[in-house]
């Protein structure tokens, strides 16, 4: 339970996808769910990603945005992250799927017609 686990370019990641989510999950739970850590562990490496000014807040660390230099290390590290999304899925399918959905399977709408 360290900050440390928690890298620079994985806070950038937890920050674009809670931006591209609509803000329903905050960037510290989804690095949580996503490295086991704590959300103070997450908070804090959020803190340190802004020390090093790759994220940008107005009120608030938690709604805050990537900075061009928090966007070029993302891009950066685009292929490392992806490895890691793509092993994430495969070890918890549930997490992107939801649970009881089957891959390759359309989901059956509950209204008919629809």
């Amino acid at each position: 339970m360290a900050r440390k686990d928690v890298p620079d370019d994985l806070v950038c990641l937890a920050v674009a996808v809670s931006k591209s989510i609509n803000m329903t999950k905050w960037p510290p739970e989804i690095l949580s769910e996503f490295t086991g850590q704590p959300i103070k562990v997450c908070y804090s490496a959020m803190e340190r990603s802004y020390d090093h000014g790759l994220i940008e807040c107005g009120v608030s660390l938690r709604s805050g945005w990537l900075t061009d230099k928090g966007k070029a290390l993302l891009w950066a590290n685009k292929d490392r992250l992806q490895k890691m999304i793509e092993s994430a899925i495969a070890s918890t399918p549930e997490m992107v799927r939801g649970p009881g959905i089957e891959p390759g399977r359309k989901q059956q709408s509950a209204a008919k017609g629809i």
